[in-house]
C-alpha cells in the first residue's frame, strides 16, 4: 500500500517501507485504488507537495493507495507523465495545489479530484515534453546516483568500525584479525575489551557546547545546522574547528550529523570539540551504534542534556588504532563529501532549469 512515506523523499519514489494488504482483497475490493508504472501519486492529506511517480524499474507491478493518497494517469497521447511529475513539483503545480488547501484540522486539498482536473498546464508537443523530461530526469538520476553511492560509503565506514571496535578485529602487529587470531583480551565495565585498552567518561575527549539561535536571514558562507539538516548559510561561523559532531539537544536524538568545516549550530543542537587527535569520527560512529533514544531525559519533548552526555562512558582505543581507523576512514567521508557537493550542484542546476523549461523560456529541440 502507498503512504505518505513513499513520495515524501528527495527522489520520484521511496519503494519501501510498506505495509501490505492481502492479495484477494487488492484484487477486488481495491481493484479501482491499483497504481502502476508512470502513475504519478500524491497525498492530499497531511504531507502535502511531496509528488512522486512510479518507475518501471519498480520492485513490484502494482500498488495500492491509502486512504490519503491519490494518483494520476495521463493520456499519452497528449502528455507525458514525467512532464506532469515536473509541472507537479514545479512552482506553478505546488501554488496550484496549495492555494486549494483547508488549514483546518490536518491540512488537506480541498475537493482533491476536482483540483486536479481543473488543473490548467501549458505543454509543448510531445517529443518536447519528452526532451524536457529527459533533461531534467538525467539530472535527477545523477543526484540519485550520488546519494546512494553516499548510503553505500556511510555502510562501509560503518563496517569498518563494527569489525575493529565492537569485534575487535582489527589488524594486530603482524596484519592478523586481532580477536580471531588469538589476541588477550581484559574485562571492563563495557565487556571485554583488547589488553591495553580502557573505558573512560565521554568529557575525557570530548566538549560538549550549546547551539545558539540564530534569527538573522544572512546569505554567506557558512552552513546553519538544526536538526533537519542545513538551515540556510551565514555569515559567521559559531565553530570554527576543521570537524565536528553534533547531536540532537530536543527532538529526534538519534539524527547525529558529522560536519567537516565552519558551521553555525542553532540553540536546539549541541557542537563537540575534541582533545584527542583522530577521534572524531571514530566518536561520531560510536555514538550512532549507542541509543540516545533511551537517554531521554525530557517529559513532552524528547531532550539530551550536557551532563548525561558527558558522564557516558567510551571505549578509548590506543592512539596507534586511531590513527590507523582515520587513515582508512578519511576515504569513506572524503568522497561523500564530494559527492554532496555534485548534489548542491546538481539540485541548483534542477532547480533552476525546471520553471524555465515548464514556462517555455528555455526550449529544447
Amino acid at each position: 500500500m502507498l503512504r505518505g512515506v513513499n513520495v515524501n523523499t528527495e527522489s520520484k519514489f521511496h519503494d519501501d517501507d510498506f505495509v501490505y494488504i492481502d492479495k484477494e482483497w487488492a484484487d477486488t475490493e481495491f481493484s479501482k485504488f491499483t497504481c502502476e508504472c508512470d502513475d504519478v501519486i500524491l497525498c492530499h492529506k497531511g504531507t502535502l507537495g511531496k509528488i512522486g511517480i512510479i518507475p518501471e524499474s519498480s520492485k513490484f507491478s502494482k500498488y495500492i493507495m491509502g486512504n490519503s493518497m491519490m494518483k494520476v494517469r495521463t493520456n499519452n497521447e497528449k502528455l507525458t507523465a514525467l512532464f506532469l511529475y515536473y509541472w507537479l513539483i514545479s512552482s506553478a503545480g505546488q501554488n496550484h495545489i496549495f492555494n486549494r488547501v483547508s488549514q483546518v484540522g490536518v491540512p488537506q486539498i480541498q475537493r482533491p479530484l476536482t483540483t486536479l482536473r481543473e488543473a490548467k498546464l501549458q505543454h509543448p508537443p510531445l517529443p518536447e515534453q519528452k526532451a524536457i523530461a529527459a533533461v531534467l530526469g538525467s539530472l535527477d538520476d545523477k543526484i540519485e546516483l550520488l546519494r546512494e553511492q553516499n548510503e553505500t560509503l556511510e555502510a562501509l565506514a560503518q563496517t569498518l568500525f563494527k569489525r575493529w571496535f565492537i569485534d575487535f578485529n582489527f589488524p594486530d602487529e603482524n596484519g592478523n584479525a586481532y580477536k580471531d587470531s588469538g589476541g588477550k583480551m581484559s574485562p571492563s565495565e563495557l565487556g571485554e575489551i583488547p589488553e591495553g585498552w580502557r573505558v573512560g567518561k565521554l568529557s575525557e575527549a570530548v566538549t560538549v557546547r550549546y547551539g545558539k539561535d540564530h534569527k538573522k536571514l544572512e546569505d554567506g558562507n557558512f552552513p546553519c545546522y538544526g536538526s533537519g539538516g542545513i538551515m540556510r548559510h551565514v555569515e559567521t561561523a559559531l565553530c570554527s574547528q576543521k570537524e565536528s559532531v553534533l547531536i540532537p539537544r530536543k527532538g529526534t536524538l538519534s539524527n547525529l550529523m558529522y560536519v567537516r568545516q565552519p558551521f553555525w549550530s542553532v540553540d536546539t543542537m549541541f557542537f563537540t570539540e575534541f582533545g584527542i587527535p583522530n577521534f572524531v569520527k571514530y566518536f561520531f560512529l560510536t555514538m550512532k551504534k549507542i541509543n540516545l533514544e533511551e537517554m531521554n531525559v525530557g517529559s513532552a519533548v524528547p531532550s539530551m542534556t550536557t551532563a548525561v552526555l558527558n558522564e557516558m562512558r567510551l571505549l578509548y582505543p590506543p592512539s596507534m588504532i586511531l590513527k590507523m581507523f582515520e587513515k582508512l576512514s578519511e576515504g569513506f567521508y572524503n568522497k561523500k563529501i564530494h559527492n554532496s557537493q555534485q548534489i548542491q550542484t546538481l539540485t541548483q542546476l534542477r532547480d533552476t532549469l525546471l520553471p524555465k523549461l515548464m514556462k517555455g523560456e528555455i526550449r529544447i529541440k
